[in-house]
This record gives structure tokens, sequence and C-alpha cells, in this order.
């Protein structure tokens, strides 16, 4: 009885059906169980390689890869018939046609998720923390206060620039100062105390790159606090 219904559900394509019939027989170990599973394999396999093609077709490189794979699994399970072995080369042949272009895809995901672990790592773990060129934001402040306030203040920014000088205030504060378009005006920072031995070995021009608060502008510069450094190029 389970075998005609599960064969029944084989011939009007209701493979979900079947597959829970065909797996009741395999359980009992029905001798029709396998020429089941076959048959079933067979169909499942046609439809999933219909759309495995249809993804490559539209470039879904991952996609289709992925799907061919679970294919060829999935035809090595069974007795290999005629159609199975037509199915099996089509399947290689997809493989062929979308290994390299999904290898070349995972990488690029792979790289871009590291990008954005290693955004997040410099972000200190604040989401949507704003990356910024020093020059970009001195630029910004000198063409519109209000506009860069609303963009840069108050947010935490991962600043780019180069060191302008390394002092200290009269709370003994460290104070980087970052060179600007204007020769004559900085960006100041302020820097954690903790980070005393990382600012005794800036020297002027020094690449560096800080997490801060945006602090607005003061005397005509921008000015960042809460100062973090990241990194920099002795």
């Amino acid at each position: 009885m389970v075998a005609h219904r599960a064969q029944a559900a084989l011939d009007t394509q209701d493979l979900d059906k079947a597959d829970g019939l065909i797996l009741d027989l395999q359980k009992r170990e029905s001798a029709v169980a396998p020429a089941l599973r076959s048959q079933w394999v067979e169909k499942r396999v046609s439809v999933d390689l219909t759309a495995a093609e249809a993804a490559a077709d539209a470039k879904n490189w991952v996609g289709a890869d992925n799907t061919v794979t679970r294919i060829l699994t999935e035809l090595g399970t069974v007795e290999a018939t005629d159609e199975i072995r037509n199915l099996n080369k089509r399947a290689i042949g997809l493989q062929k046609r979308v290994g390299k272009k999904a290898a070349k895809d995972r990488r690029k995901a792979e790289d871009a998720a590291a990008e954005r672990e290693e955004m997040t790592k410099k972000c200190g773990g604040t989401p949507g923390c704003t990356f910024v060129d020093n020059n970009t934001l001195w630029r910004a402040y000198q063409a519109n206060e209000v506009a860069a306030d609303n963009r840069y203040k108050g947010r935490t920014l991962v600043v780019t620039g180069r060191v302008a000088s390394v002092d200290k205030d009269f709370t003994d504060s460290i104070v980087l100062r970052l060179q600007s378009p204007n020769q004559f005006m900085t960006t100041m920072t302020d820097v954690d105390k903790e980070q005393a031995h990382v600012a005794a070995a800036l020297r002027k021009g020094t690449p560096i790159e800080l997490r801060c608060k945006g602090a607005g502008m003061i005397i005509g510069s921008p000015n960042l606090r809460d100062c973090w450094i990241l990194s920099y190029t002795p």
C-alpha cells in the first residue's frame, strides 16, 4: 500500500510526499525501496538541475555551484541507471561551467566580510561610524560648518591623516595635531593617556589613523575628542 502511494506521488511530481513514503519503506527495508528512491532522485535532480542552470544563466555562480554539488552527492547514493548517468554528466558539465566563477565570488564575499569585520573593529563596535580623511573633514568645515556638524559632530569617526605635531596642554593631556590643507592651521585631537608610548613614537609627517568623536570646529579648525590611535606608519 505504501509503495503504491509512493509511486502515485512520484507520478504526480509530489516529491516531498514521495520522499516521506520512500523513507518509510527504506526503514522497513522494503525490496521496492531502492527502485523508488532511484526514481525520486531522477525526478528531484532533474528539477534541481534545471534550477541550477537557470541560476548560472543569471550569473548566480555560488547558488548554482552549491546546488550542483548537492546534486552530485545525491546522484552518488543510487544505482547508476542510464538516466542517472545522463544527469550526472549534465551536472558535471554545469559544475565545470560555474566552479571557478563561484570560487571567485566566494573569495570576494570572504574579503568583503573580513573588511566589514575590520571596519567594525576600527569603529570600536560602534555601528555606522564614519570613515573620513582629515583633508576631507577640513574642507567640509571650511565649506559649511553647519552641514559639516550635521555629518560629523558627535559621531564616531575613523580619521586618516598625517601628524603635524605632538604636544601637551596645561592639564598634561596629549594633543595630537594633524596636517591640513592650510599650512598655518591644524586639526586638533586629544589622545588617551594610555597611548602616551604610542604618541611618543610619532613624528611630523607620520601617516596615522585614529578613532575619535567629532567635536565641531574651534577657532576655524575641526576638533576631535577622545581619540584612540589605531595605526601609524613609522
